[in-house]
């Protein structure tokens, strides 16, 4: 069979993707280690070998082949000759790591950030000591999943003689150039790691979401809560106001992340001023503004009030104003070191969803989040985008599901914080699946303790958190001429929303609802086009959902009419149903004209309910009663004219004056 060139290209996507993934794989270091002792030999990592792929994936596109092919690979115990090799020595700070040949400074800086904490490094790693065997495991989030990653101690060195060329840590110490290399592994080369971005870096390397604020009202409230939570924060200088060459003459680096260390608000002379302490990885390079370690403004008070230091070592005050103006903006990671990682890998297929249930026995502050594959992790022409997810999170109750939270968006991590109270969570999870991925991973990170499973498609989810969520929260709309017609609207930042309509009258009401404008919006079914026509009965509700075209912002009007049916008579309904029906026929055609005479006789009286169900006859008739004991209720006389229009009923009552009692009746009637 021959296939077709999408076809193939399809394939070969496919088999790129696969490829990702088994390169990640979770690995077990004490079986390796195991295989290694029986054999007594060195461990060698055959998914990310000790040869050029593992340095550049792609080497017809790559700048960096005729730089690096002189670059050897080397293990530890070749090149750390003058002291013995440990992972850590003389414990971890920040001044440790040193770059080299490998332009991913915004990873190392991340690694500078989690240093000056030393057991957010030490965390990562499952081995602590030097392994006899060269293996190497730590722990990373991959693409939103944690786990093991392994890997030899083969190093890209200068030459055969020569040492790392990469990153490394000062002296015999293996932490950075290991982290590095299992970095490298997760992206598939080196080379593909000069992609990346602090954010990202942070969110692997600790599991907590990480946001990128940019400076405006409530970001310096957002470093304060970061700064009391004791949340990873950094800035990257940058050339909004400036040129490269004008912030190296103030002390700053472009490009670079700097640690947000402290930030506090202080009185001076001048008034109120906001100063934020920041420290910079790479050099002893500081500020050179107002705030300064020299700058004049510090007072004898302010120096004790802040723990002032003099010393050239990297860190340094500067004010909230230039830091704005000499800085492009925070990020802030909301690393918590009592919190709890866990994650569940999914699918779905497109134009379908997936519902995840979380199991909560204990409760507590939560965040709930989607990941999709990096990518950096995929070469140019891989056609990989992220695509758009929808994600809605519900409680289960006696009720039905009620709805908690929602969100939107195409970022690689899409999450939410909650407080999780103990019970059961549903997790809605769409995505508009823009390449050929169709996989993600939902994980917590909490101090809740919970299990993550799979409900597979749910289709009546969105129908029945919709309904809890009017009878809720619903925001009401008027609707005009339409007594006892309840209407609520809703348009959540999902990216879906709800017309419910709830009939409180005691007859049917029907409502077309048209829509005027209806821009980057669809119904979803049973409903499709421009309208919806609905009828309820007493008691009686429905509701029509919405969705918002993808990353599109929506447009709605709409009018409503209003049709109201009487509410329905028990004793109308009592008289059709035990009484005697007669039907009029068309004088000339003897056809029936749609016009019955329901006919009950009771112990005290007679009733005559006439009816005209026809769509456009007029209906009169004259009746001439003959009575015995007995009179027309609300009527003077012994006759009654009926008159109905389309549609109509009309009721005659008569009601007995003894026991002994008796009715007999002559008419005619016309049409028109």
């Amino acid at each position: 069979m021959e296939l077709s060139e999408p076809e193939l290209i399809d394939i070969g996507k496919a088999l790129f993707v696969s490829s990702i993934v088994a390169s990640i794989t979770p690995d077990d270091p004490e079986k390796i280690t195991r295989w290694c002792y029986i054999n007594k030999q060195k461990y060698t990592d055959q998914d990310f070998p000790p040869s050029r792929i593992s340095l550049i994936k792609n080497p017809k596109t790559s700048e960096k082949v005729k730089a690096w092919k002189k670059f050897e690979w080397r293990r530890a115990t070749d090149f750390l000759t003058d002291a013995p090799v440990n992972v850590f020595v003389g414990g971890i700070t920040p001044d440790d790591i040193r770059q080299g040949a490998l332009g991913d400074t915004y990873f190392l800086c991340a690694l500078t950030l989690l240093a000056e904490k030393p057991s957010r490094i030490e965390k990562l790693f499952i081995t602590k000591d030097p392994s006899e065997w060269g293996i190497y495991a730590v722990e990373l989030c991959v693409h939103g999943e944690k786990k093991v990653v392994v890997v030899d101690d083969f190093f890209p060195c200068t030459g055969p003689t020569g040492g790392p060329c990469f990153s490394k840590a000062n002296g015999s110490e293996l932490w950075v150039m290991i982290l590095e290399k299992a970095w490298a592994k997760v992206y598939g080369s080196y080379e593909r790691t000069e992609k990346g971005t602090s954010n990202g870096a942070l969110r692997d390397l600790t599991g907590a979401p990480t946001v990128t604020y940019k400076f405006e009202e409530g970001t310096w409230e957002k470093i304060i809560e970061g700064i009391r939570e004791e949340y990873i924060i950094c800035a990257s200088a940058s050339s909004n106001k400036a040129s490269q060459q004008i912030l190296e003459g103030i002390g700053l680096i472009g490009s670079l992340s700097y640690a947000v260390l402290k930030a506090q608000e202080v009185k001076t002379s001048e008034g109120p001023v906001k100063l934020v302490m920041l420290r910079n990885p790479w050099s002893n390079a500081e500020w050179q503004g107002d705030w300064s370690d020299k700058s004049p403004k510090w007072t004898p008070q302010l120096k004790k009030l802040l723990d002032f230091t003099e010393e050239e070592d990297g860190t340094f005050w500067m004010c909230y104003d230039d830091f704005k103006d000499y800085f492009s903006a925070v990020t802030i990671c909301q690393i918590n070191d009592r919190y709890v990682y866990r994650s569940f890998k999914a699918k779905h297929a497109k134009e379908s969803h997936i519902v995840l249930k979380l199991e909560v026995t204990d409760p507590g502050q939560t965040y709930v989040s989607v990941d999709q594959m990096e990518q950096c992790c995929f070469f140019k022409g891989a056609d990989y985008n992220y695509s758009n997810c929808r994600m809605i999170i519900a409680k289960e109750s006696h009720e039905g599901l009620v709805y908690v939270a929602g969100k939107q968006g195409f970022d690689r991590n899409l999450w939410v914080k909650l407080n999780l109270e103990r019970g059961n969570y549903q997790v809605y999870v769409e995505f508009q699946w823009a390449s050929i991925v169709k996989q993600f991973v939902l994980s917590t990170y909490g101090s809740s303790h919970l299990k993550i499973s799979s409900l597979g498609e749910v289709p009546t989810y969105l129908r029945e958190v919709y309904i809890n969520r009017a009878n809720v929260s619903g925001v009401e709309v008027p609707v005009d001429h339409a007594d006892g017609l309840v209407k609520y609207h809703e348009m959540l930042p999902e990216g879906f929303g709800y017309f419910y309509v709830y009939n409180s009258s005691a007859g049917i009401i029907k409502e077309t609802c048209y829509f005027k404008t209806f821009k980057n919006l669809s119904l979803l079914p049973p409903y499709t086009g421009g309208k919806y026509d609905i009828s309820l009965e007493p008691e009686g509700f429905e509701i029509v959902l919405v969705k918002v075209a993808t990353g599109q912002k929506p447009v709605l009007k709409f009018t409503s009419t209003i049709h109201a049916e009487e509410p329905p008579n028990p004793l109308f309904a009592r008289i059709k149903k035990e009484g005697t029906p007669e039907t009029r026929l068309h004088p000339e055609t003897n056809e029936k004209l749609g016009i019955t005479v329901f006919i009950l006789k009771h112990e005290s009286g007679m009733y005559l309910l006439y009816e005209n169900l026809s769509k456009s006859v007029r209906f009169e008739e004259d009746v001439e009663f003959t009575l015995r004991n007995a009179k027309i209720v609300g009527v003077t006389g012994k006759a009654v004219s009926i008159d109905l229009a389309p549609g109509k009923s009309q009721l005659v009552e008569i009601q007995s004056v003894s026991k002994s009692w008796s009715v007999q009746r002559s008419s005619s009637f016309a049409i028109s």
